[in-house]
């Protein structure tokens, strides 16, 4: 693990030391990327599953990837040098998206941690001149972030000390201390961490809370850290669970979640907080304080019961829903022929939840699962569930019932 104090610089050639090996730096290097582009686009950046079939896009911004002015990343870990092999991958995967006909991309950039010499930016004009010719596209939405770019906008946004590790001696001292007095009631996490993590932790600290309850405040939890990570700049988190209360501790900037009034823009994490507390208002109590460190302090009333039901066919999303493809396939385990979906509390933007409503469907079809898709204006209308209904083929509409609330 690495430690620095402040006042030391690093850069993209520190990479493969602090990340393991050059493997774990691409990698890490992706992350960035998608971190950086998620704290300039909130809701609108994704990163898209390392896969052979990705299309060429390992990011992208857009309402949706079928949005017709899509901004698709490439994020290109060539840390030494930028030479034939390495432009015949840049070359690569451009004609890869961009003779796609599924997408309309209006923007494509390449991601590099290098600084191109004089000769390699005269290359990169040509090319990109060639390519906008070819394609009838403006040279100007052929776009290069360098390495020296990236490193001005995650200081910028203030990613640079996450992503960089760098630390000062009272964060060590802080995490040292923590070590030293760490015990079964608490678990530290990473922002990206599984859900799988906290749930187990949870499960084996938490008793107080209903099983189908804790499942819903796993997520908040979950996405909480991810916001303390990205918007907060925190390193440091932990949760610890006693006597009927939960608390999620980190460090960085005062960064309070209750303080947010819920906008479009604002992550899952600050939307989906709300959401729960105005489900579960009258038996959680939450508070926020700051003591050196953020700490966010759930009390569980004794008088708390699950809002979920025990049915396991049917499905509440009380906020966001990106777990709702593993709780279908939860509910097919228990030979549901019909699952019922309540997605009137969901405040997922409808191009997101259309892609995963038709994920769900799809995977669906070797089960002939029906499913029934409870409602309100809050995430769709009538309109909205008109366009979701044509992108159906006849079989997986036939299997599908939207009642409205």
């Amino acid at each position: 693990m690495y430690f620095r104090e402040t006042n030391v610089e690093r850069d993209w050639n520190d990479f493969k030391g602090m990340y393991g090996n050059k493997e774990g730096a691409r990698a890490a290097f992706e992350k960035v990327c998608g971190a950086l582009l998620r704290n300039k686009y909130p809701n609108r950046a994704y990163e898209v599953e390392v896969s052979n079939g990705d299309d060429g896009i390992d990011i992208f911004v857009g309402n949706g990837i079928f949005d017709k002015s899509l901004e698709v990343f490439q994020c290109k870990f060539f840390i030494d040098g930028f030479f034939s092999s390495q432009k015949q991958q840049m070359k690569s995967s451009f004609d890869s998206i961009i003779n796609n006909d599924k997408y309309s991309v209006k923007k494509w950039y390449i991601a590099l941690p290098i600084t191109l010499n004089k000769e390699q930016h005269k290359w990169f004009d040509k090319w990109k001149l060639e390519r906008s010719k070819e394609h009838a596209i403006d040279p100007g939405n052929i776009i290069l972030w360098d390495g020296d770019y990236l490193l001005d906008q995650l200081k910028e946004s203030g990613l640079y000390n996450t992503w960089f590790k760098i630390e000062d001696s009272n964060k060590i001292k802080e995490i040292h201390e923590y070590i030293l007095n760490k015990d079964d009631k608490t678990l530290k996490i990473k922002g990206d961490n599984e859900i799988k993590g906290l749930s187990e932790h949870l499960n084996r600290t938490s008793s107080f809370i209903p099983s189908e309850t804790r499942l819903d405040f796993t997520k908040v939890l979950a996405e909480l850290a991810q916001n303390a990570t990205q918007h907060g700049g925190g390193n440091f988190i932990s949760v610890c669970s006693n006597n009927g209360q939960v608390e999620l501790k980190y460090d960085g900037k005062r960064f309070n979640s209750l303080d947010f009034v819920v906008e479009e823009y604002h992550g899952l994490g600050i939307r989906s907080l709300k959401c729960f507390l105005e489900i579960y208002k009258d038996s959680v109590e939450c508070s926020y304080k700051y003591d050196k460190s953020n700490i966010l302090t759930f009390k569980f009333l004794d008088n708390l019961l699950p809002h979920q039901t025990d049915n396991p066919c049917f499905i509440f999303t009380s906020h966001s829903i990106h777990s709702l493809s593993s709780d279908v396939f939860r509910a097919i385990n228990h030979d549901c022929e019909e699952v019922e979906i309540d997605l009137i509390s969901t405040h997922m933007h409808f191009s997101n939840l259309h892609i995963l409503i038709n994920d769900c469907v799809a995977k669906t079809r070797k089960f002939n699962t029906k499913f029934k898709f409870i409602i309100g204006d809050r995430a769709m209308n009538k309109h909205m569930v008109s366009h979701l209904d044509s992108r159906f083929s006849s079989e997986d509409l036939s299997r599908v019932e939207w009642v409205f609330k």
